[in-house]
């Protein structure tokens, strides 16, 4: 019944409206201006405290350029990325469980759980989590990506992968647990 309720919630907040630091992540992107400080200072645009997250202020400034303070489409927005992220993490399992054809379930289990688990809702809900919701993203393709590295050996993957483990970066700096994550996997194949 939590997977089912954390539905209907996903489904009303639709129409529901900002939370707590929604509005000072609004209030960033309603009032700081485009400049490349932006890449320089923190996300709120100053050069002590605070995260340094360039990529999370920018999708924050493009989205409230077009939208303002119609609190659905961010939301509807915020279930789409959360959708595509379940989708990752559906390809991941597949790549890990492609082997045993017993564990063929595996994958759509995995991303399913995923995309329902009621501790999602805070990031998909609350748009001052958007630099945890966009980071995943990228995140997972970078990993994604270095394990096609791995299986086809073609340097456009490792490529690829380490584009999208900066633009993770860009968005929270936890990713920085990626190269981490890289060679505990490396260990265990090997």
């Amino acid at each position: 019944t939590n997977s089912f309720s954390h539905l209907i919630r996903q489904f009303f907040n639709l129409w529901g409206y900002f939370l707590s630091d929604d509005w000072h992540w609004l209030y960033l992107a309603q009032s700081r201006a485009w400049s490349w400080d932006i890449f320089t200072t923190n996300y709120e645009g100053l050069q002590v405290g605070g995260s340094y997250n360039p990529l999370s202020f920018l999708v924050f400034k493009i989205f409230y350029s077009l939208f303002h303070l119609k609190a659905g489409l961010y939301h509807l927005v915020s279930i789409l990325v959360h959708s595509i992220n379940a989708y990752l993490v559906f390809i991941l399992a597949h790549k890990f469980f492609v082997q045993d054809k017993s564990k063929r379930y595996l994958p759509y289990l995995t991303a399913i759980l995923f995309l329902l688990w009621p501790t999602q809702t805070e990031i998909v809900n609350w748009l001052a989590a958007w630099p945890h919701l966009w980071a995943s993203t990228f995140y997972l393709l970078s990993f994604i990506y270095y394990l096609n590295y791995r299986q086809k050996d073609k340097i456009k993957f490792l490529f690829l992968s380490l584009l999208f483990f900066v633009l993770s970066l860009g968005f929270k700096e936890n990713a920085l647990s990626l190269p981490i994550l890289i060679f505990l996997w490396e260990a265990y194949q090997y």
